[in-house]
């Protein structure tokens, strides 16, 4: 999809920093790449909005400014940071500030790894996103109205946290340029060991395929039986010449010429 498909209609509606029109752009084409389009199950354009700006207030660097003193690590240590909030306001700034940068962080800056470890510390940051975003908007109904603008909006994200995290994904590798495109040479390299891992599986199922014909045949020793016994040890050479199944054929007049390798 061709970017800038979005971008016009923006600019029609008033005067947007050109940062702002890309990420809103990229993100609803990210929203359709991974089929995760805007109001599916219910009406989320203002996600949309809300999620542009804050990735824009990174770009510009507001989000630094406006909650540095407030991220915190460890949940202990935001603990800390909220007892020593002195409004309701503020502690609902603090907990939507941390939800906000662990859907970034994990959405943007956490490369998917296949290892137990990452894939608990992402389940783990995921969780507490989702926290924060439902602690911020239990503290929305105590705290005046004309500070209630984004309450619908945070308790979207945190019903879909992970949703809106693999939005963020996607824009990471096909937009933002923040993971290095693989080369030519890797990209051959990759194709070639899954080539040969998927041979190695087919041949290891054809050899299973045989030892199951066998034992048919030496139940059954019957012309159809033999057949796909023959068959089924031709699949298995033609794939791998020296591949050998561990037995000899059976004597089609007997069982003499049997005999395991």
């Amino acid at each position: 999809m061709a970017i800038g498909k979005y971008t016009p209609m923006l600019r029609k509606r008033g005067a947007y920093e050109p940062s702002f029109c890309y990420l809103m752009d990229t993100l609803l084409q990210s929203r359709i790449a991974t089929r995760n389009e805007s109001n599916q199950d219910f009406y989320d354009e203002d996600v949309n909005v809300y999620l542009a700006l804050l990735l824009n207030s990174i770009v510009t660097d507001r989000f630094h400014r406006a909650s540095s003193r407030y991220i915190a690590a460890r949940e202990c240590d935001l603990s800390e940071i909220v007892g020593g909030a002195k409004s309701l306001f503020t502690k609902h700034e603090i907990y939507r500030l941390n939800g906000d940068f662990l859907l970034v962080r994990t959405g943007l800056f956490t490369l998917p790894r296949e290892d137990a470890e990452s894939k608990t510390g992402l389940l783990s940051a995921v969780e507490r996103g989702r926290s924060y975003y439902r602690l911020a908007t239990s503290l929305a109904d105590r705290i005046p109205a004309r500070y209630r603008p984004v309450t619908e909006v945070l308790h979207k994200l945190a019903y879909d946290f992970d949703k809106y995290r693999r939005v963020l994904s996607h824009m990471r590798g096909a937009f933002l340029g923040l993971v290095e495109p693989l080369s030519e040479r890797t990209v051959v390299a990759l194709r070639r060991d899954l080539d040969e891992r998927s041979r190695s599986e087919r041949v290891h199922a054809l050899e299973d395929l045989s030892l199951d014909a066998l034992f048919e045949y030496r139940k059954d020793p019957s012309e159809a039986n033999r057949f796909l016994l023959e068959r089924t040890i031709g699949d298995l050479r033609r794939l791998e010449p020296s591949a050998w199944p561990g037995f000899a054929l059976p004597d089609p007049n007997g069982e003499e010429g049997f005999s395991l390798q």
